[in-house]
């Protein structure tokens, strides 16, 4: 291969400690003899549009009295690696694998749709980001039965991978969860990882994160990282994990990874800026009119503020806790149409907190595979749901700043800046996200055994095959793991 293209590569993320777990729950471990038994929590990030990555590593200049040569120059504080990547928005399950918490639609039996969290704004998107210690004995006590499903709140640090295929084939070979012919594609291991080059990223922090779209262009998301551990591999099966120990910077032997297969889960490809709805509770002293204004272009952005621990004869930080709380600014951009009353010395005296909510309704024309019998179990189109994909709520805001401009040949323009803060101990207000994590709805079918006798071409007693069920009523199990 001359050169490395986009087609080649993809971007994985995993946790920071063991990488597999049994089919049936339990806690996660380095045993992966069995890949019919144990699911890969390693995942695939989707929809990825671009990616970089730099390392500095600092040195400390040594000078003395009486030269002026350098006596060295040694290596006494950590590498600082930083990587960030955008993608198009989809749904959420990107940021539901980076740790954030996502209130979701269930559609796992037995539920249809009933929302995992009771309320959208009943947890901040970071709770899973405070610290370590106050989950380290916490587990989830309601919501989905999933066994698949994160056992402890803490989500934060995580382990990601950059894999490049060693051909200019795609990486993505078309898997679908819902061809049931084909092999499993929740297999631990890709048959073609050991042929993968791999740059994996350990302990990686989140830092900042941002979603805007506009006016003739798909939304997106871009999201900063960093990282205390690089490595390349040449191969993408059995590799140590990059997840290091802080004392010493040696990796973990009881720590192994193996790329899975990039499987295909969600038919909408992305959001158009057409299926974006943005509204505000109420919105007075601008001196405009919010209902006619014609919005051409948002962004919401947080940073997330770490406080880094060192401790004396560690080579890597303990650890990079959030000091919460945790600032949220939202931009909105648009052309004026029509004026409303009010004064700057109102705004003022009155101080208001105003409620924005930013809906990403469902594509109608989204290609959903559709059923062939009797081998694939096909599944319900996305656009026959009726809950938006994805929905944006930005609690009790203050406006920061506002401003207008006009000139020749051009529409009157509108800007303005609001803030508010993630705050773990204050609920009613901050950035919150609910929608869907791209799980599919599949059909309704039967596995039957044949008859007791001996099927001559193969030699079997017993044989099994599917029936697709003719009614309207679904079953759907969580075939696939939401994280």
């Amino acid at each position: 291969m001359s050169r490395i293209i986009y087609n080649v590569e993809g971007l994985f993320i995993g946790p920071s400690g063991h990488n597999f777990l049994s089919y049936v729950g339990g806690n996660p471990h380095d045993d992966y003899s069995n890949p019919l038994l144990t699911h890969n929590l390693i995942k695939q990030i989707d929809r990825v549009q671009s990616l970089a990555y730099d390392i500095s590593i600092p040195h400390t200049q040594i000078n003395q009295l009486n030269t002026r040569s350098v006596l060295g120059r040694p290596i006494i504080n950590p590498p600082q690696v930083n990587f960030s990547f955008n993608y198009f928005v989809a749904d959420l399950s990107n940021e539901s694998k980076m740790g954030m918490y996502i209130n979701y639609p269930q559609f796992e039996e037995p539920f249809s749709g009933a929302p995992f969290f009771s309320s959208n704004t009943g947890h901040t998107i970071l709770s899973g980001f405070v610290d370590e210690e106050e989950h380290k004995n916490y587990y989830y006590e309601t919501g989905t039965y999933d066994p698949f499903f994160p056992a402890r709140t803490y989500r934060d640090r995580k382990n990601f991978y950059l894999v490049v295929r060693g051909d200019s084939s795609d990486l993505y070979t078309g898997a679908r969860p819902e061809v049931l012919t084909e092999r499993d594609p929740q297999e631990t291991i890709d048959p073609n990882a050991t042929g993968y080059n791999v740059i994996s990223f350990g302990r990686c922090y989140m830092t900042k994160y941002q979603t805007e779209a506009a006016v003739a262009d798909f939304p997106k998301v871009e999201v900063s990282y960093v990282a205390e551990n690089v490595m390349f591999e040449t191969s993408g099966d059995n590799f140590l994990s990059p997840m290091i120990d802080p004392k010493s910077g040696n990796q973990y032997e009881d720590m192994h990874c193996t790329i899975p297969r990039r499987v295909e889960r969600n038919p909408v490809s992305v959001v158009r800026p057409g299926d974006i709805n943005f509204t505000v509770d109420s919105f007075s002293g601008l001196g405009i009119d919010f209902d006619s204004l014609h919005l051409e272009s948002y962004s919401i952005s947080f940073d997330v503020p770490r406080g880094q621990e060192n401790n004396l004869g560690y080579k890597f930080p303990l650890t990079r806790k959030v000091n919460f709380t945790a600032p949220v600014s939202l931009n909105i951009n648009g052309i004026v149409s029509g004026m409303n009353s009010g004064s700057l010395i109102d705004l003022i005296n009155l101080n208001q907190d105003y409620n924005f909510t930013v809906t990403l309704d469902m594509p109608q024309s989204c290609d959903a595979p559709q059923t062939e019998e009797p081998i694939q179990a096909g599944t319900v189109p996305f656009e026959t749901r009726t809950e938006p994909l994805v929905k944006y709520f930005f609690n009790r805001a203050k406006l920061d700043q506002f401003s207008y401009s006009s000139a020749i040949g051009d529409n009157k323009q509108f800007s303005a800046s609001f803030s508010t803060e993630i705050d773990p101990d204050d609920l009613s207000k901050g950035l919150f996200m609910s929608g869907f994590l791209s799980d599919r709805e599949l059909e309704d079918f039967h596995l039957l055994e044949t008859t007791g006798t001996m099927d001559g071409s193969t030699g079997d007693f017993e044989r099994f095959y599917l029936e697709l069920e003719q009614s309207s009523g679904l079953v759907v199990t969580n075939y696939m793991p939401l994280y």
